[in-house]
């Protein structure tokens, strides 16, 4: 939980509000990226990906880990845990996430974040291959 100075006064934020805001950026991605934290097993996934995709669509399915959030005195840093099928652009795909993470913060929040990293920790067609690249601004 994090706290803001306003004129009108301070304004508490939850982790949940900036996590809303990282899962439906992820959602307008039509299904090209899947928050994912390699640290578990990728839910609903097996053999034959293409049958079981709206598995990893329900947000109940999501990984807690893949979204992490520190304020401090500094600012707000967010890290995104993605997985990407495979022939999805990642360098768009993390521009295109990172933008709409930027916007809706400063639209809810009245504030930017410090710094924003998406991660790439895997890249998916019909087997998981682990991958490791992060792209931050």
């Amino acid at each position: 939980m994090f706290n803001i100075e306003s004129k009108e006064g301070k304004i508490f934020y939850g982790d949940n509000i900036v996590k809303s805001i990282v899962t439906r950026g992820v959602e307008s991605l039509d299904k090209k990226a899947f928050l994912y934290n390699y640290s578990k097993k990728l839910p609903g996934f097996v053999p034959g990906f293409g049958k079981k995709a709206n598995k990893l669509n329900n947000s109940a399915s999501t990984p807690s880990n893949a979204i992490k959030i520190r304020y401090d005195e500094e600012g707000l840093f967010i890290t995104v845990y993605l997985v990407v099928k495979f022939g999805a652009s990642i360098n768009g795909i993390c521009e295109s996430l990172i933008d709409y993470i930027y916007e809706y913060t400063d639209r809810i929040m009245s504030m930017k974040p410090e710094k924003v990293t998406v991660s790439i920790t895997g890249v998916i067609s019909k087997n998981l291959v682990r991958r490791d690249i992060e792209v931050s601004r």
